[in-house]
């Protein structure tokens, strides 16, 4: 028999090394002198790395501090961001604005790797500029009937433009990116 897992929304953070625990005040995250934990719903101490998102187990209760990592290959298979329709600005989204944000989430996680662990800020500018140049490129051949006006490409290109301003962000604002430095 095959059974499909129930839609659910979770809060979640990414742990980092040597930024602000996940989470804080609260203690879901845990330092014993030798590694960062979690402790699950089962009273398990399970190791976090650098990385790894931590997923509340009852985020609705602020005393219960229990948690489970999750890593972020893992992650970004199963949870993509809960867009509701305030956040959208409108009163009900259209749903395909609410897959394309959802697939940019998605690539925007996976860019990390390309990005590396501290981008220049020329860098990730350039792939920014980079990803904006295909959209163009892709919106002209559509327009152009080049693209058969399916508009496959265009969106690939959305895609990839947004995930690139959203880790551009995302490492701006965490303090990770290299402001000054040149190259990647």
């Amino acid at each position: 028999m095959k059974f499909r897992s129930k839609p659910t929304t979770v809060e979640a953070a990414c742990f980092r090394e040597g930024d602000p625990l996940p989470f804080s005040p609260r203690a879901v995250v845990a330092w014993d002198g030798d590694r960062f934990y979690v402790t699950t719903i089962q009273g398990q101490d399970i190791t976090i790395i650098d990385g790894d998102w931590i997923v509340l187990e009852n985020p609705d209760d602020p005393s219960d501090d229990r948690a489970y990592p999750v890593a972020p290959e893992v992650f970004v298979k199963r949870y993509a961001p809960a867009l509701e329709p305030e956040e959208l600005g409108a009163e009900s989204p259209d749903p395909m604005a609410v897959r394309l944000m959802q697939d940019a989430w998605q690539r925007a996680t996976q860019k990390r790797r390309e990005f590396g662990p501290h981008p220049s800020a020329d860098f990730a500018a350039c792939r920014v500029a980079e990803e904006a140049g295909e959209l163009v490129a892709a919106a002209t051949s559509m327009t152009r009937g080049r693209d058969g006006f399916r508009g496959e490409r265009m969106e690939e290109e959305a895609i990839d433009l947004v995930a690139c301003v959203l880790r551009l962000l995302i490492e701006f604002s965490n303090g990770r990116s290299e402001i000054g430095k040149v190259g990647p």
